[in-house]
């Protein structure tokens, strides 16, 4: 379709599996440091869910939704695995550790959501509550 000579220059770049794999890597890397670049200067609020895999495989997911523009945006934070008793202070943990690497500030987050489970939404022992008490030291009121 495009010639000869495109086929040849196309043969010439080097697509080993290391080569692909270091791509992606690159490029997933670049995704998430954007995403973290726009959640340090805007608010924001989270959606956090625990399901488990076809293996039995427990795993944490966030997504977060901001404003970007003219448009409201919904990405997938993280997804990672729990590794010890999904109690609402290991979530917690999961969570924080995350926020705080990623340079995130806790006082933009202004909203988070959670199914009904009692470890997610509890009053006072979940990760609900646990997030409530963060953004409150973090920024001085309660949400």
């Amino acid at each position: 379709m495009f010639g000869d000579n495109f086929a040849k220059e196309l043969q010439s770049i080097p697509l080993s599996n290391d080569t692909v794999s270091r791509r992606i890597d690159d490029i997933a890397e670049d995704v998430e440091q954007q995403l973290f670049g726009k959640l340090r200067d805007k608010l924001f609020s989270i959606q956090l869910d625990e399901a488990t895999d076809r293996n039995k495989d427990a795993h944490f997911i966030a997504y977060v939704r901001f404003w970007d523009g003219m448009s409201a945006v919904k990405e997938l934070l993280f997804c990672k695995p729990i590794k010890l008793k999904a109690t609402a202070m290991a979530l917690f943990d999961i969570l924080n550790n995350f926020i705080n690497e990623a340079n995130i500030e806790w006082k933009n987050c202004v909203g988070i959501c959670t199914d009904g489970a009692r470890i997610m939404s509890g009053r006072f022992k979940s990760i609900q509550a646990l997030v409530k008490q963060k953004l409150h030291c973090a920024s001085g009121h309660i949400v």
